[in-house]
């Protein structure tokens, strides 16, 4: 059950597969959207967008805070989801706040583990980079959450390392002989609900996109110039 007042929006565009949460803050659990945008995800996020605030019966003025994915992943899906909800949050006056995947991802398995007992196995996150690699961040006590001392482990490895000393959770991808974690619309929430939100001009700019992966034809274009 839900137990934020404030009501949101929040868009992932990490992956091909972008998840849209809206959150009524009215101690219902928010709601979870999935669209797969293959090329054309610029041309339909204002349409995301619009779907999520008519299934909420809200409008954009009901909203207290945007929240937009910060990745790592896609380049041009973070990039794209950025610029509209910087550029939302500036001209609605809403504050806006970045999420990382990996903070994401940990709140999730948190939510997941409570009222569980915790392993003192070290856990490794993992998120597809380019070809046969991830970006991976180490996570030493879940119960700690997330902090700068997870963000400063993270680091581009190959997918087929020695993963044997860690309990190792994918994000957007199922690894051998590990689980995929459910990115978790509560998770999500309850990072919105306790977040610092960018107010100011120079603080909406800031939230930006943490790690990305150009696209094929990126790495093209690079190659050829």
């Amino acid at each position: 059950m839900s137990e934020s007042a404030r009501k949101f929006m929040f868009l992932d565009a990490s992956s091909r597969d972008v998840i849209g949460i809206i959150g009524k803050g009215n101690g219902k659990d928010p709601e979870k959207f999935c669209w797969n945008t293959k090329q054309d995800f610029a041309s339909k996020i204002s349409l995301f967008a619009d779907q999520m605030l008519r299934s909420a019966d809200l409008k954009l003025t009901d909203l207290d805070i945007l929240a937009v994915g910060t990745g790592p992943g896609s380049l041009t899906g973070l990039r794209v989801a950025a610029a509209f909800f910087r550029t939302t949050s500036q001209f609605s006056g809403i504050p806006i706040v970045g999420i990382s995947l990996f903070q994401w991802a940990l709140e999730s398995l948190i939510l997941e583990s409570e009222n569980k007992s915790h392993s003192d196995e070290e856990i490794l996150l993992s998120t597809p980079y380019i070809r046969n690699s991830v970006f991976a961040v180490d996570i030493s006590d879940l119960s700690k959450g997330y902090s700068d001392d997870v963000h400063k482990t993270l680091r581009i490895i190959e997918k087929d390392s020695d993963f044997s000393d860690f309990r190792h959770y994918g994000i957007n991808y199922c690894p051998e002989n590990a689980s995929q974690i459910d990115l978790s619309p509560l998770a999500a929430e309850r990072i919105i609900s306790r977040a610092v939100t960018k107010n100011t001009l120079a603080e909406v700019f800031s939230v930006l996109p943490l790690y990305v992966a150009p696209s094929i034809a990126e790495m093209n274009l690079g190659i050829h110039s």
